[in-house]
């Protein structure tokens, strides 16, 4: 590694081969091809990778050659063209375009028709113009005279043989079919993960989306967040953006470690959010195992948690098979309780709905606000995540004579502890079976998902809950 000014150290030729620990204290091993195995302590990670760009010759069946190019070739060279050149620069069809990979393809059209006045030809799948100024850039383009061709339900066809190109398409607009013969053909680049992504997500316990990009499909986190307090990510390793977007999303990052971080003067440490009875816990470690924001770490064999790290959803409290981990300010009893009409009488007919206080708390609220026809008879109970609903509060309620229970939690795209309302789903499922062999009907107990703002939705379908009750009533 080299030692820099202000502290900096940079390590060459390196990998990262474990990480461990809290914000705060992050166990990093960095394995060196110089000085070996290097340990630190670090308060925060961001990780900044770039994307992969690969131009996708095979899909089309061709090979690159004198006039055939990517896109990353051709900005890099120079005299492939002339004034009587026609140009073709091909983008998308066979992969997912991305705007970035629109826009190095627009430029490059208009820079080949401003040097010599080439005829060029952008033929596209899909205009995406969700980038600063990418629309002026293709209206631009077009006053500036190059030709563009959209497809909505087509895809053009290549041929590249002894030296000759044929672009065939059909002119989805006029119904022909049209040809092209041009000097040069471009094709724009698929923009891939890391190489290193996977392996980096495994070791620092971070997610990754669908298509294998750093920081997982979860639209609460977006630009910077990860499921890990205290690592970030930020450039075009979690999905093509322009550099100046990368440089943007590294200063946020660095902002907010520092936020993270920082004691300013007065504030108080980080306050207990998880209660462990040492005498209860089997060392399992499944809350380990379980918890979305890998909150929990283990020290002698013992799960520790973060208060800095923790989201205090619950879920961990809600899995532990021994009951020795407690949600301190949501314990598991008060919530029983609570279920328990005021003046300690067991109620009958009563609706009672367990609401995530992310999204169907919300929505109730907005619902009483707006004053929509709720049914006298509800009772509301907010927990903190919908993975925090046990067995037992659902069972309670029923004792306590509920005539029917709802479990309303957030969307499984949007929960905001990520795999909150997939527990809570899950355990609905192994609920209702338990309920139908206790003698308690299915159609008492419902499963729901909702956002904050469906207050309309919140009513319907409680609504529709209580008509199917007193129905099998």
């Amino acid at each position: 590694s080299d030692q820099l000014k202000g502290g900096i150290e940079i390590f060459t030729q390196s990998f990262l081969e474990s990480f461990h620990g809290e914000p705060g204290r992050f166990e990093v091993e960095i394995k060196n091809s110089n000085t070996g195995l290097v340990k630190r302590t670090v308060g925060a990670a961001i990780v900044a990778m770039d994307c992969l760009w690969q131009s996708p010759f095979e899909s089309w069946g061709i090979k690159p050659s004198e006039t055939i190019f990517s896109i990353s070739e051709f900005e890099n060279s120079d005299g492939h063209y002339t004034k009587e050149s026609k140009l073709v620069f091909l983008c998308g069809f066979t992969h997912h375009s991305h705007p970035i990979a629109q826009q190095r393809v627009i430029k490059s059209a208009l820079n080949v028709r401003r040097e010599c006045g080439s005829d060029v030809y952008v033929l596209m799948e899909h205009f995406k113009v969700a980038l600063e100024g990418m629309e002026r850039l293709i209206r631009q383009a077009r006053d500036e005279g190059i030709l563009f061709v959209k497809f909505t339900d087509t895809s053009p066809k290549i041929v590249a043989r002894d030296g000759q190109i044929s672009v065939v398409y059909l002119d989805e607009a006029l119904g022909g079919r049209i040809r092209l013969n041009p000097d040069v053909l471009v094709l724009g680049e698929a923009g891939l993960p890391p190489t290193e992504a996977e392996l980096f997500a495994r070791i620092m316990e971070i997610n990754l989306d669908p298509a294998g990009f750093f920081q997982g499909d979860f639209i609460y986190n977006l630009p910077i967040f990860t499921n890990r307090a205290g690592v970030y990510v930020a450039g075009s390793g979690k999905g093509p953006i322009s550099a100046d977007q990368a440089h943007e999303e590294m200063k946020a990052a660095a902002l907010e470690a520092y936020k993270l971080l920082s004691k300013h003067p007065g504030q108080e440490g980080p306050v207990d959010t998880i209660r462990l009875d040492r005498k209860k816990c089997a060392i399992c470690l499944t809350c380990y195992r379980i918890c979305p924001h890998r909150a929990i770490s283990y020290v002698n064999r013992r799960p520790v948690i973060s208060p800095i790290a923790c989201y205090r959803c619950g879920i961990c409290t809600s899995v532990c098979p021994m009951e020795a981990l407690e949600l301190i300010d949501f314990p598991k009893q008060s919530v029983i309780e609570s279920t328990l009409p005021q003046d300690g009488l067991p109620h009958k007919d009563r609706l009672v709905v367990f609401a995530c206080k992310n999204s169907a708390f919300p929505a109730y609220e907005l619902a009483m606000q707006w004053r929509l026809p709720l049914p006298n008879d509800l009772e509301v109970f907010q927990v903190p995540c919908g993975g925090r609903v046990e067995a037992d509060m659902v069972l309670k309620a029923f004792q306590y004579g509920a005539k029917g229970v709802i479990v309303f939690t957030c969307h499984h795209d949007s929960c905001k502890s990520v795999m909150g309302s997939h527990y809570a789903q899950w355990r609905a499922l192994d609920l209702a079976d338990m309920f139908e062999e206790m003698g308690i009907e299915r159609e008492r107990f419902f499963f729901g998902t909702l956002a904050p703002g469906m207050a309309h939705e919140f009513v319907e379908t409680v609504r529709a809950v209580k008509r199917t009750v007193e129905k099998e009533s």
